[in-house]
C-alpha cells in the first residue's frame, strides 16, 4: 500500500515538473524580441533592409478597356527581416511606360508606396485619357534606404474607346460590301419576298459575334491600324457565309417545292 502511494506521489511530481517547464517555455517564446526595425541598427551591426517580394496572386496589370477614368492599381509586396512603421511612405520610382511607337506622358502616372508592418501596398495611379490604345509597359521600382532595391514590371491596358462609331462603319461596310458580293455570285435573286430579309438579320448577327470576339474582348484594341482591316475583313467573311448559306437553304427549299408540284400535276 505505501509503495503505491509513493508512486502515486512520484508520478503527480512528474506532472507538475512537466507543467512548470512547459509554462516557463510558453513565457520565452512570448517574451522574446520583436522583429528589428527596417533600417534600424542591430546589436550595433547595420541596419537592417528589408527583402521585398511580390505577394503570392497579386496581379500586375490594369486595364481600362474603353473607360478613360482615371484608375488605381493596388499591388501588395511582402517584406522579411524587419517590420515596417505603419502609414509611411518609401521611395518609389517607375520608367515611362511604352509601348512600339507610343509612350504614356509621365504627368499621366503617379506611383506611391505605403507601409504596413509586415507589407508594403505599391498604388499606381494612372490617367488614360488622350492615351492611344495599347500595352504598355515598364518597371515600378521601390528604392527606399530602408529597404533592398525591389524592381517590378507592370503593365496597363488601353482600348480604342470611340466604339459607337467603330460599330457603325463596320456595320455599313459590311452590308454594302457584303451583300453585294453575296448577290454578284448569287444565281438567285437575293430578295425574293420580304420575308428574304430575315437572312439579312442572320447574316448581321454573325457579324456581330466577329465583332465581339475580335473589338469588345480585346483590352488593347486599336493599338494597329491594321486591326481595323483585319476586323472588316473577318465580319464581311461571317456576314458573307451566313447569306450563302441562306441562299443556298433557300435555293433547296424552292426545288424541294418546285418537283413537288411536279409530282401532284396529273399526266
Amino acid at each position: 500500500m505505501r509503495r503505491s502511494i509513493a508512486f502515486l506521489g512520484f508520478i503527480l511530481l512528474s506532472l507538475n515538473t512537466l507543467s512548470v517547464e512547459a509554462s516557463l517555455a510558453e513565457v520565452q517564446l512570448t517574451t522574446q524580441a520583436p522583429a528589428p526595425g527596417c533600417g534600424e541598427p542591430e546589436s550595433g551591426s547595420a541596419p537592417v533592409m528589408a527583402t521585398l517580394s511580390l505577394a503570392e496572386g497579386e496581379s500586375t496589370r490594369l486595364d481600362f478597356g474603353r473607360s478613360r477614368k482615371s484608375d488605381t492599381l493596388e499591388i501588395q509586396v511582402n517584406v522579411e527581416g524587419c517590420t515596417f512603421e505603419t502609414g509611411k511612405e518609401l521611395r518609389v520610382k517607375h520608367r515611362q511606360f511604352r509601348r512600339d511607337g507610343a509612350a504614356i506622358p509621365n504627368e499621366k502616372i503617379s506611383v506611391s508606396a505605403v507601409t504596413e508592418r509586415d507589407f508594403v501596398i505599391l498604388l499606381i495611379k494612372v490617367d488614360p485619357k488622350g492615351v492611344h490604345p495599347g500595352l504598355y509597359t515598364a518597371n515600378v521600382g521601390i528604392l527606399d534606404d530602408k529597404a533592398n532595391t525591389f524592381r517590378l514590371p507592370v503593365q496597363i491596358g488601353v482600348q480604342f474607346d470611340r466604339w459607337q462609331l467603330l460599330a457603325l462603319v463596320v456595320a455599313l461596310l459590311v452590308l454594302s460590301i457584303g451583300t453585294y458580293l453575296v448577290w454578284a455570285s448569287s444565281a438567285t435573286a437575293m430578295f425574293p419576298s420580304w420575308k428574304s430579309g430575315g437572312k439579312v438579320l442572320f447574316g448581321i448577327a454573325a457579324a456581330a459575334g466577329v465583332f465581339y470576339g475580335t473589338f469588345w474582348r480585346d483590352s488593347t484594341w486599336g493599338a494597329d491600324a491594321s486591326q481595323f482591316f483585319t476586323l472588316v475583313a473577318a465580319s464581311i467573311t461571317a456576314y458573307m457565309a451566313s447569306l450563302t448559306a441562306s441562299n443556298v437553304a433557300t435555293a433547296a427549299g424552292e426545288r424541294r417545292t418546285e418537283q413537288k408540284k411536279q409530282l401532284e400535276r396529273p399526266e
